[in-house]
């Protein structure tokens, strides 16, 4: 992708400027902050002095961009920025410095030089901050400075390469300037609202700072608050799925023993009758089983079934097919009993003869 013509005149200025002394430019004093008056004789306003990058990096170092990056989902945001009460100072102390200092409203610029200094001083300290505070240049590209590009603070290299009089390749890297890591254009220069463009100016803007540190220990009191109502949440979480955990385990531990009780005794032949039409099986299973609670009368758990109650006349036992599957079904038209299982059905004819002669059901004329 071909880079635009002002990047390109920005970074070989940015690159110029590196060379001749990186350092003491970001740790120059606290020369004014010129912001022009947008008139054609082109004047500019001092609304206060350029941070240097020390300045920058003490609010850099704020408590609030210490956080883990899950913690900040808890807050609320506005494309991707976040916000908090409070947070409206911001861009109202900036306004009323731009009044005082005669600044019309418009779109936000700042005076070159100044702002070229500015961008030094803001990319030597994330150079700093990438070793004592690792992980802030993507808390502040993702939650409070979303034009950044991706590593501002380090130098592009361009590689070129060179071949001596024996044909041995040798390369170079060559510093070729810096994406910018200030781009007043992201928002459309606009410092209404909080948004990186009025974060951007207040890091570089010395008087500013007390104002953004207010701001941050604000939201660094509710992060704290939400942190601390999140982690009793999931130490309630928690307890709940432990207990949740324990009555499932006896839930277990109860059903097992239940069907060890059934397995371990005789049963009766109700009992045989209607596990062997369900399960295919005379003993049941540990997941379906019947008990006989009273004469003639057996439950699943799920429903009770008075055998005396049955039609023996549309009493009826036949195959059904569900898909590929054949299954065998028992039923008076009222009550319905199936079998996956492939068990002989002059068997289950046989069985359910002895259940009603056990136990009469109720006859019709058809």
């Amino acid at each position: 992708m071909r880079m635009p013509s002002h990047w390109q005149g920005f970074m070989a200025a940015l690159a110029i400027l590196s060379a001749a002394s990186s350092h003491s430019t970001a740790q120059a004093g606290h020369e004014p902050l010129l912001i022009p008056l947008q008139t054609i004789d082109l004047k500019m306003a001092s609304v206060g002095t350029l941070a240097t990058s020390e300045d920058i990096c003490k609010v850099l170092g704020h408590p609030i961009f210490q956080w883990p990056l899950d913690a900040y989902r808890l807050m609320d945001n506005d494309s991707s920025t976040l916000v908090w009460d409070g947070i409206e100072a911001s861009h109202l102390w900036v306004a009323r410095k731009f009044q005082e200092a005669g600044i019309p409203r418009g779109r936000l610029a700042v005076e070159p030089q100044a702002l070229m200094k500015a961008e030094e001083r803001l990319a030597s300290c994330l150079q700093r901050k990438e070793i004592d505070q690792p992980g802030l240049y993507n808390t502040l590209k993702r939650y409070f400075l979303n034009h950044l590009p991706d590593q501002c603070h380090r130098p592009i290299e361009q590689v070129r390469k060179s071949v001596d009089d024996q044909g041995n390749l040798s390369e170079l890297r060559v510093p070729t300037g810096r994406k910018p890591c200030i781009d007043f254009d992201y928002n459309g220069g606009h410092y209404a609202q909080w948004n990186s463009t009025t974060l951007s100016l207040m890091l570089i803007w010395k008087e500013a700072h007390p104002v953004l540190m207010r701001i941050f220990d604000r939201g660094d009191a509710l992060l704290q608050t939400k942190m601390v109502a999140q982690t009793q949440k999931e130490q309630q979480e928690k307890v709940l799925a432990e207990e949740r955990s324990r009555l499932a385990s006896e839930r277990t531990q109860e059903a097992q023993r239940r069907w060890q009780e059934y397995s371990a005794r005789d049963k009766t032949l109700l009992e045989q009758v209607f596990n062997f039409a369900t399960v295919g099986e005379v003993n049941g299973s540990q997941n379906e089983r019947w008990t006989e609670v009273q004469t003639c009368t057996v439950t699943d758990g799920r429903r009770q079934i008075d055998v005396r109650k049955l039609n023996m006349t549309a009493f009826r036992i036949y195959p059904d097919w569900v898909g590929s599957m054949r299954q065998l079904v028992s039923s008076d038209g009222t009550m319905r009993l199936v079998t996956s299982k492939p068990i002989p059905m002059d068997r289950l004819q046989n069985a359910w003869s002895l259940a009603f002669r056990s136990c009469p059901g109720t006859r019709s004329r058809f």
